[in-house]
C-alpha cells in the first residue's frame, strides 16, 4: 500500500533539511498536501540556496521507519 506525499526536489536531490539532501524520497521532508508544501516552501525560500520544485511521490504506507511528514 502507498500514500501520496509532496516533497521538495532540487538539482542536488530531495530536501531533507535546509541545504541537506537525500536521493531517497522516504528520507525527505514530506507533506500530505500540495498547499502545505507550497506554504512551507514560501516560508523557507530565503534559506534555500538553489531552485526547488514540489514533486508528488508515492511512499510506502505504513512507513518502514519514522518519517518527517508534516
Amino acid at each position: 500500500m502507498t500514500r501520496t506525499a509532496y516533497v521538495f526536489k532540487t538539482p542536488q536531490g530531495f530536501l531533507s533539511d535546509i541545504n541537506h539532501y537525500t536521493n531517497d524520497p522516504n528520507h525527505a521532508v514530506s507533506f500530505v498536501d500540495f498547499d502545505s508544501a507550497a506554504a512551507r516552501l514560501a516560508a523557507a525560500s530565503g534559506s534555500i540556496n538553489e531552485p526547488v520544485s514540489i514533486q508528488e511521490v508515492q511512499l510506502p504506507f505504513p512507513a518502514p521507519f519514522p518519517t518527517n511528514i508534516k
